[in-house]
């Protein structure tokens, strides 16, 4: 048995979770995620907490998958609460970058030209000093 499995995934006030056999579905104040999930772990809701079980001599493939299926479902539960926010450090004599918009930066990181990033539909750059925030 996965010691991941056993635990429970607590399911936050704003959050709200659907299970419809296997699928999954998560909605919550930074949106909605759904995903189909292994037929052969046993998904429920109690007391606003998600539970997972499978059986005592169920095979090595689904008690893998066991504490798979809760880390997925604690991952979607997460997602949907809070914005996801990773800070990028640039270390170098010279190296610097700036913001131009929320989400295009201009980086001078020792190519002999500055370069100028872009990012995707929905995630938010900002410069602080040295680092640079990435959020959506």
């Amino acid at each position: 048995m996965s010691r991941i499995g056993k635990k429970p995934v607590i399911i936050p006030k704003g959050v709200e979770v659907k299970i419809d056999g296997s699928l999954v579905s998560v909605k919550g104040p930074k949106g909605t995620i759904s995903r189909e999930m292994p037929s052969c772990v046993n998904i429920k809701i109690d007391n606003n907490q998600v539970l997972c079980a499978i059986g005592e001599d169920e095979s090595k493939d689904v008690r893998a998958k066991f504490g798979l299926v809760r880390s997925l479902i604690n991952n979607m539960v997460v997602g949907a609460e809070k914005e996801f926010t990773k800070g990028l450090e640039i270390i170098g004599v010279g190296y610097k970058a700036q913001n131009q918009s929320p989400s295009k930066v201009l980086l001078n990181i020792g190519y002999s030209h500055p370069v100028e990033y872009e990012a995707p539909a929905g995630v938010a750059l900002k410069v602080e000093g040295n680092k640079i925030i990435v959020s959506g």
